[in-house]
C-alpha cells in the first residue's frame, strides 16, 4: 500500500467501530440518469492511485441527516449539481459493501436513489480527501456502463440501471456481497 497525499488521513469522525473490527457508516447515493446517460465519478483510492474505478455520486450520512439528504448534499459537493430531496425516487437499491479504505477494513451500507430531474448547476466543494481521490465525472450511456474498462462499483450497477432507467417498479434491489465478502 502507498501512503496517501500529505495531510490525507482516515476520516475517523465519519465511521464508527463495529464488533467485527471494521469501521462502519451508512451512505446515500444518486443514480442521476438523463437522456439515457448516467453520471459517474472517476477516481481511485487515495492510497492506491494506480487503481482506477467508477462509482456513483454520494457519500456518508452525517448525524441527523437522512440517506436522501446525504445523497443530495454529496451530489452537490462532488459535482456542483443541485437536485432536491423530493426529486429523488427510492431508494431503488441498497448495497452492504466491505472494502479497504486508506488501509483500514470498512463496511458501508449504501442507499441508491434514482433521479431523472434536470439539476441546476452550483459550485462543487470537494473535501481534501475527495480532492486526492476524484479525477472527474463523465456522462456514460447506460448501455455502455458494462463496457467501461475500469471496474464499476457496485459491480451490479449496469443491471440495476437497465432495470430502473425506464421507470422504477417499486422493488428495492439488493446488491450481492461485495468483493471482499466473496
Amino acid at each position: 500500500m502507498n501512503d496517501p497525499a500529505p495531510g490525507v488521513r482516515f476520516p475517523d469522525d465519519e465511521w464508527v467501530a463495529g464488533a467485527d473490527g471494521r469501521r462502519r457508516r451508512s451512505a446515500g447515493r444518486v443514480l442521476l440518469v438523463l437522456d439515457g446517460r448516467v453520471l459517474l465519478l472517476a477516481g481511485h483510492e487515495p492510497d492506491v492511485p494506480a487503481v482506477h474505478f467508477w462509482w456513483t455520486p454520494g457519500g456518508g450520512i452525517t448525524p441527523g441527516e437522512s440517506a436522501r439528504g446525504a445523497a443530495v448534499r454529496e451530489l452537490r459537493e462532488e459535482t456542483g449539481l443541485i437536485v432536491t430531496e423530493s426529486e429523488l425516487v427510492g431508494p431503488v437499491a441498497t448495497w452492504d459493501n466491505a472494502f479497504t479504505y486508506l488501509g483500514r477494513p470498512v463496511r458501508q451500507q449504501d442507499a441508491f436513489f434514482l433521479c431523472t430531474a434536470v439539476p441546476t448547476v452550483g459550485d462543487s466543494a470537494w473535501t481534501p480527501l475527495e480532492g486526492h481521490t476524484l479525477e472527474g465525472t463523465r456522462w456514460v450511456p447506460v448501455s455502455e456502463v458494462r463496457l467501461l474498462t475500469d471496474p464499476v462499483y457496485p459491480p451490479d450497477l449496469p443491471d440495476l440501471l437497465e432495470r430502473v432507467v425506464t421507470g422504477w417498479d417499486g422493488t428495492v434491489h439488493r446488491f450481492g456481497p461485495s468483493p471482499e465478502d466473496r
